[in-house]
């Protein structure tokens, strides 16, 4: 459980920091912009898995 709970602190840590990055960079070339907003995603997949994982196993 312990390792879920990190797991759901660092995949929103990356969520929120490559989605500022995506968003907030007006100078970014294209493909920048692409891998920042997968890394985005990924970290909302990891976050919200983990987040639900984590609520499942505390009821």
């Amino acid at each position: 459980m312990k390792s879920c709970a990190i797991t759901c602190v660092i995949g929103w840590l990356s969520f929120w920091t490559f989605g500022a990055v995506a968003v907030l960079t007006p100078d970014l070339s294209e493909t920048q912009m692409v891998i920042a907003t997968l890394l985005a995603f990924g970290g909302l997949m990891a976050g919200m898995t983990s987040y639900l994982k984590l609520c499942r196993e505390c009821k």
